[in-house]
């Protein structure tokens, strides 16, 4: 999947499948690491830093290859892209159980935490009279900031989308930070798998593992991590 941008304004190409993944990422790594035989709260620590600083200094084009990567690990389904004209969007489609399907649009933000944009393409769907495939697309919108803050979209001018249902999409905003966790949870997954399980699952390090998952909050990432990477997964 070619994902190149255009400075200032981050004009995305999609083609193809995505070129990097959280497994391919995660692996490389895992392999680059020297860590201790029992890994200890320093070594967590230290895999923790080393991530934040893989993903934080990525370039946006490798971001949005992971973002894309992220959202087929959660069982979206991309069907094409979405002509918009200021920034890339994807016709995503989620299958939902008693095969109910949904549709949204996956949106990059090509400037930082550019909010108004997000509204302004609701707006633009909220026009399905004049336009009849637009209702397809109105069940949620993820968008992806580039951005290297954490930040929580909370609020979008609701109020201002109008349509004969009353309703508005499901907004999901994604950032680096939730790259960085699925990324940390796949890593996680892959050293569980080499150190717990050849050491016949010392107990003391599948605890550790417990909490480190806990912890950080990485319970959802973890199962998903175990699933992609179709192991039986060493801490359950």
């Amino acid at each position: 999947m070619d994902l190149g941008f255009e400075s200032p304004l981050r004009v995305i190409s999609v083609n193809g499948t995505p070129e990097l993944t959280f497994a391919d990422f995660a692996r490389g790594l895992v392999s680059d690491w020297v860590l201790s035989p029992l890994l200890t709260e320093q070594d967590f620590n230290q895999v923790k830093a080393e991530i934040d600083r893989a993903v934080f200094h990525l370039p946006d084009s490798k971001i949005a290859a992971l973002f894309i990567d992220h959202l087929r690990l959660f069982g979206y389904r991309i069907l094409g892209e979405i002509p918009w004209t200021e920034t890339k969007a994807l016709d995503l489609e989620y299958l939902m159980p008693l095969n109910v399907r949904q549709r949204g649009i996956a949106l990059f933000l090509n400037k930082p935490q550019s909010y108004t944009l997000l509204t302004k393409k609701i707006l633009d769907m909220s026009t399905w009279d004049f336009d009849p495939e637009l209702p397809m697309l109105s069940d949620f919108v993820i968008c992806l900031d580039f951005s290297n803050e954490q930040v929580a979209l909370k609020y979008f001018e609701r109020d201002l989308i109008i349509k004969k249902s009353q309703t508005s999409p499901t907004v999901v905003l994604l950032t680096r930070a939730h790259i960085r966790d699925m990324l940390l949870a796949m890593v996680l997954v892959m050293l569980a798998d080499e150190y717990v399980l050849s050491m016949s699952g010392l107990p003391e390090l599948k605890q550790r593992f417990h909490d480190v998952i806990q912890r950080w909050g990485l319970e959802t990432q973890w199962s998903v991590a175990v699933k992609e990477t179709a192991q039986k997964p060493a801490v359950s």
